[in-house]
């Protein structure tokens, strides 16, 4: 009888730790750890535009202007085309017919920039009541007509009329016409910077047109 007693206290024993080691441990969850935390760093813009025209002279000066004639005609022509040929969507305010600017161009913000890249602030403000470009909906529009130059900013020459630290006027003689008949047309153009910037046009685009 002790004996059987034994047996079954001792077994009883067994099943006890049998079952203890089968048993899970909770686990304690770890706190990250504050100095691992994964930042992205932002990309820094590229400033090879911005910095193309750091230096101005006669030369550098009508490239600029002729430059920036092309993107005032981009402007004035409408922008980008629709890339499934769809007509410019027109409408009418106060009796003037007016179209949408294309993808390029339809928004203020985009438009700024685009001629930002060789106008002042100033020159683009002036540029765009001129114009009478204004926000249809969400987006830009402007009076729906074409027009063009017979001016040849390429072939222009450029004479330094007046200089300031911060400001160069040049007077550039722009031929019109070809051969005996060529004429050349006098227009003035101001640059401007700001210090450790690079020069841009002053002159608002559709003075130099």
């Amino acid at each position: 009888m002790k004996k059987w007693k034994l047996f079954f206290v001792f077994g009883l024993i067994l099943l006890l730790a049998a079952s203890g080691c089968s048993g899970k441990t909770p686990v304690t969850p770890q706190k990250p750890n504050a100095g691992s935390t994964h930042t992205t760093k932002p990309e820094t813009p590229t400033a090879e535009e911005s910095e193309k025209y750091m230096q101005m002279d006669e030369a550098t000066a009508v490239e600029m202007t002729a430059s920036a004639i092309k993107t005032y005609w981009h402007v004035m022509t409408g922008g980008k085309p629709a890339e499934d040929g769809a007509p410019v969507q027109t409408f009418l305010v106060d009796g003037m017919e007016y179209r949408y600017l294309g993808s390029d161009l339809d928004t203020m913000e985009k438009l700024r920039a685009y001629l930002g890249q060789y106008f002042t602030g100033k020159a683009v403000d002036a540029f765009i009541e001129h114009a009478r470009i204004i926000v249809q909906e969400g987006r830009t529009a402007q009076p729906n007509a074409d027009g063009g130059s017979i001016l040849q900013w390429d072939k222009a020459t450029a004479e330094l009329a007046k200089e300031s630290e911060n400001m160069k006027q040049y007077e550039m003689k722009v031929p019109v016409g070809e051969g005996k008949e060529v004429q050349f047309q006098p227009v003035m153009v101001e640059m401007k910077r700001e210090k450790g910037k690079a020069w841009l046009i002053n002159t608002p685009p559709h003075e130099l047109k």
